[in-house]
Formats: C-alpha cells, structure tokens, sequence
C-alpha cells in the first residue's frame, strides 16, 4: 500500500451492493456506520471538521468501523511506515493495525465516510452467515 491510493477491506464483509467501493475520494476514510447511543465496539471520534481524531474501543453517538478503509498515496505512505516501525517492537503482536493508525492521526487527514446499516455487514458466525 506504500505510496498508492488503496483500500484496505477486512475480510469478514458482506457487500451486497458493490457500489459502495465506487464513491470517489478527495479524502482518506474509514467506512463508518452512525450508532446512537453507545458502543463497545471499534469507533471514531472526531474533531469539528470531521476529521478523526481517535480510532479505538468504545463511544457514544458516533461512527462505527465497518472493515472498509480507503487512502490517499501521500497518507498510505506515513501509515505503512507507522507499521513497518512498529513491527517487531514489544507488543507489536497485540496490536490491530488501526491502533497503529491511530498513533498517527496527526500526520494524516481522515475523515468518516458513512455507510447505511445494511450497505456493509460482518460476518462473525455462522449464524450470521446463514442470515446474509
């Protein structure tokens, strides 16, 4: 992913609709689906503007991660950097790649695009398997 534009997808995902990938982009995103209330779950806080601002567990009223991120050339680059410089230090094999991310959010400009409840769906058993 070094200096190109990519996404970068879990690959957990139902996408029923693959449109959902063809939006275009002036801007590196996460995919994120608004939850009222809160959630345990991977979330975004945000400054004013929009941009992220912290990726990590737990919020209230705010964005869900769905698994779907996409990034400019110029902000892929500081991130694979981020996880070349982390690999191999202590701790690094209890780390999600998104907390590397989130170690340099000061060097890069991420915004939530927001996806409907139903446009991106992980599968995390079979039961849900079975309901896609």
């Amino acid at each position: 992913m070094r200096g190109q534009n990519c996404f970068i997808c879990e690959a957990d995902l139902y996408v029923p609709d693959p449109a959902v990938l063809k939006s275009a982009h002036d801007k590196s995103c996460y995919y994120g689906k608004l939850i009222q209330g809160h959630s345990d779950d991977w979330v975004f806080d945000r400054d004013s503007q929009g941009r992220i601002v912290r990726i990590g567990k737990g919020g209230d009223n705010c964005y869900n991660m769905c698994g779907i991120s996409f990034f400019l050339k110029e902000d892929s680059t500081v991130i694979a950097d981020a996880v070349a410089n982390a690999w191999g230090k202590e701790g690094y094999e209890g780390l999600f790649w998104d907390e590397v991310v989130d170690t340099v959010l000061d060097r890069v400009n991420l915004v939530v695009h927001p996806v409907g409840a139903d446009e991106i769906i992980e599968i995390d058993t079979v039961e849900e398997l079975e309901k896609v």
